[in-house]
């Protein structure tokens, strides 16, 4: 099916009524928005930020930097680096979608930047496969393994 929709923004209640957005996921969206509402069970715009920002400090541990993120979930190389260091408590829930979408999608493929996997190494970020994906959202869980840290400078004396 080909769409002649020209909005800005695509498949989500966002775009159904600020950017007039009619594809088939914009208006299932505002469907089940409507419902939801109807209802009383509608979702809440923010979300906690954690799990975003440890999806996306995951994939930097395996080599996705801020700018091939940006491309793929669309907001600026700043933004993504704000929500990777958990700039903000909350996070718009499209936002944290988008996020968990692009983490799906490339948390078993390794990453470009081999810039970006030296900086999570340096701050201690786990790659993907320390996150059990159901608790990566959850600000108590912790990552599986080892302890995901740089190694101290008097450990780096002593290895070498």
């Amino acid at each position: 099916m080909t769409t002649t929709c020209t909005a800005r923004h695509h498949g989500d209640t966002s775009a159904y009524s600020k950017f007039g957005c009619r594809c088939p996921d914009a208006v299932e969206a505002q469907r089940l928005y409507a419902k939801r509402g109807k209802h009383g069970y509608r979702q809440p715009a923010l979300v906690d930020s954690t799990g975003t920002a440890r999806r996306l400090r995951a994939l930097a541990a395996i080599g996705w930097g801020v700018e091939a993120l940006g491309e793929r979930l669309g907001p600026s190389k700043s933004r993504v680096g704000n929500c990777r260091i958990q700039h903000r408590a909350t996070i718009a829930r499209r936002s944290a979608a988008a996020v968990a979408r692009v983490y799906d999608e490339l948390s078993m493929v390794p990453g470009p930047c081999s810039k970006a996997r030296a900086h999570a190494l340096k701050q201690g970020w786990p790659p993907p496969l320390a996150w059990d994906d159901d608790r990566i959202d959850d600000p108590k869980a912790r990552p599986r393994g080892a302890i995901w840290r740089a190694p101290r400078r008097s450990e780096r004396q002593e290895a070498a």
